[in-house]
């Protein structure tokens, strides 16, 4: 099964190539995974997000950097996550050739975020350095469709 990255796509993994600073191209090797634990979600419900950094290449990349970017919901209100690692945790970490960096993050949905029942996107940016290519930048969101409980559910 291939993955690929589409923001646009409503499932819960994308997968995205890093570029160069200048956007020369995709970089061979390098990928960025943002996943949510699941496709829909509703009031109450605990979600564990996972960044992923997965260097398949033979190279030891330094400076890497996770930047938690946006998360909101569908009107776009700024969202906190429940849990999260550190700004020291996410900044200049190393990785090694042919290793994977992850980093988990939770949300629980709350009322507010099923008003509407539209998506809550989770969007981060990786920055790190290559010795071959200098600095590079990867970015990916993560969907999550909120469930709008029913009127029975409601009562």
């Amino acid at each position: 099964m291939s993955i690929r990255h589409d923001s646009h796509s409503h499932h819960p993994c994308a997968m995205a190539p890093f570029v160069t600073r200048k956007n020369a191209g995709e970089v061979s090797g390098l990928h960025l995974l943002h996943v949510a634990d699941q496709v829909t979600a509703g009031v109450g419900d605990l979600l564990s997000f996972s960044v992923w950094v997965l260097n398949s290449t033979h190279e030891v990349l330094t400076d890497v950097t996770v930047r938690l970017r946006s998360f909101t919901n569908g009107e776009m209100e700024t969202l906190q996550y429940t849990t999260r690692p550190t700004t020291d945790a996410l900044a200049g970490g190393i990785l090694n050739p042919m290793r994977a960096l992850n980093h988990a993050l939770t949300y629980e949905v709350t009322s507010k975020d099923a008003i509407h029942g539209d998506l809550l996107i989770s969007a981060i940016q990786v920055e790190l350095t290559s010795p071959v290519h200098g600095p590079l930048i990867g970015e990916s969101d993560a969907h999550v469709r909120i469930r709008v409980p029913s009127r029975e559910e409601e009562q």
